[in-house]
């Protein structure tokens, strides 16, 4: 597996996390964005790349930090 499908899965398992901690819906989610309930289902099983506009508005919308969304990585 490759470093874009690697990063892809971690984000959408993160943010997916973040918006069930927020107790939303999927459909909840998806009005706010006005994006099908399947798009945003694709977006949390890695099934599909969120544009970074996409991703901005989605951690604004669940009131989140962006970079909590990405993996750690050593500096090291």
């Amino acid at each position: 597996m490759g470093f874009l499908a690697i990063f892809t899965q971690h984000l959408a398992k993160s943010f997916g996390q973040r918006r069930r901690t927020k107790h939303m819906t999927l459909s909840d989610l998806s009005k706010k964005l006005n994006k099908s309930v399947a798009t945003i289902s694709k977006y949390e099983k890695g099934e599909v790349l969120i544009s970074i506009d996409t991703l901005v508005d989605i951690c604004q919308i669940l009131n989140i930090d962006i970079a909590s969304l990405l993996p750690i990585t050593s500096t090291e």
